[in-house]
């Protein structure tokens, strides 16, 4: 029985042909790869070798598929192998596929001012911390939040060494309700490596700079806003994975770094919109300058009048836009400058501060409790 079991073992290992392997790539932390595996089966219950499979793999992790009549009748664990009945002399093709844990990928975004210029720039970033190297796949990564019951194995974080590539990506493809970016030609993920892989690269025709004041922000800086238009007309237009976006402006000719924000999933044909940091001469001041409470019936009402100072220390007149949340069921009694209730919380004076100036808005409003 011994020498049975090593001929069908010795016959399959010589009857195998490989198809290339895939690797899709996920932001949880796992990679899925699959292959298709040709085998030559005689009639009956044959043994097909697994070698392609890591011995550690989870049992409830890898999946084998035959595509034509044959039928498996075990898979063996650790996974060495599976049994495998065939109706017939014939040729098989088997689709296997595992999670392989500890590989994940991230967007590492990029805007870089230049006087009125703005250039905005994408990588992927890939990284193999799994313990194992993948030489000539063909690699995809999967942007959008998938459901895991379960928390898969980590593994402890590898060495990082790092390659660069400067290649171009076709616009990525919707799968499910999902976003899949396929990368070009085929890729070697060595262990404890991070493959860096140029995903956009673009001139922003129309990127828009605001000051925003926030009342109830508890910072008296008004913070500097930049809004881009993630379309072809602007010089964008594919989606845009969610990830860290770094900013960065020429200064006399230096490269200065001036802040940082994340940014969720962005689809075509939607706006960017990113936190540069608090900008150092844009001040604004709230204060209550008289406040009423009176009952009517059951109800209790509360009468406020406020203040909003704002101050430019800037050599140019800029415009600020101003926000404050009332809360509870409000009206704007009266205003000295115009408004919007942009939702039932909020309302938005858009102000223009001349330079080396002072701007107050007085407004009142009544709040039933």
């Amino acid at each position: 029985m011994k020498i049975t079991y090593f001929l069908l073992v010795l016959v399959f290992l010589f009857s195998l042909t490989f198809a290339q392997s895939s690797m899709v790539v996920y932001k949880n932390n796992f990679a899925v790869i699959s292959f298709t595996k040709e085998v030559s089966l005689k009639k009956g219950v044959n043994f097909v070798s697994l070698d392609e499979i890591p011995q550690n793999v989870s049992p409830d992790s890898f999946f084998i598929l035959p595509l034509k009549e044959a039928k498996i009748v075990e898979i063996l664990y650790p996974p060495k192998g599976i049994m495998i009945e065939s109706p017939e002399d014939m040729k098989e093709d088997l689709v296997i596929f595992y999670i392989q844990p500890s590989i994940n990928w991230a967007a590492q975004h990029m805007v870089f001012i230049d006087g009125e210029k703005v250039r905005f720039n994408t990588n992927i970033n890939i990284r193999n911390s799994s313990g194992m190297s993948f030489q000539s796949a063909k690699i995809s990564v999967l942007a959008g939040e998938v459901n895991i019951e379960n928390g898969l194995p980590r593994m402890e974080k590898a060495v990082v060494a790092e390659q660069a590539f400067s290649l171009a990506i076709p616009a990525p493809e919707s799968v499910e309700g999902y976003k899949i970016y396929n990368l070009p030609g085929e890729w070697n993920i060595s262990q404890g490596s991070i493959t860096i892989v140029p995903l956009l690269d673009a001139w922003v025709k129309n990127a828009e700079k605001k000051y925003i004041y926030e009342v109830d922000s508890g910072s008296k800086n008004a913070i500097i806003k930049w809004i881009i238009a993630n379309t072809n007309e602007n010089g964008l237009g594919i989606p845009l994975p969610q990830g860290l976006l770094k900013i960065f402006t020429l200064n006399g000719g230096k490269v200065v770094f001036i802040g940082e924000s994340n940014i969720s999933d962005i689809p075509e044909n939607e706006k960017i919109e990113v936190v540069q940091g608090k900008d150092f001469d844009l001040l604004g001041e709230s204060k209550i300058l008289d406040r009423k409470v009176e009952k009517i019936k059951d109800y209790t009402y509360e009468t406020i009048t406020a203040q909003i100072t704002l101050t430019n220390r800037k050599d140019e007149d800029v415009t600020i836009e101003v926000l404050d949340n009332i809360y509870g069921d409000f009206q704007i009694l009266s205003s000295t400058h115009p408004y919007e209730k942009i939702d039932e919380d909020t309302i938005r004076f858009i102000v223009k501060v001349s330079k080396n100036s002072t701007y107050n808005i007085t407004y009142s409003y009544k709040v039933k409790k």
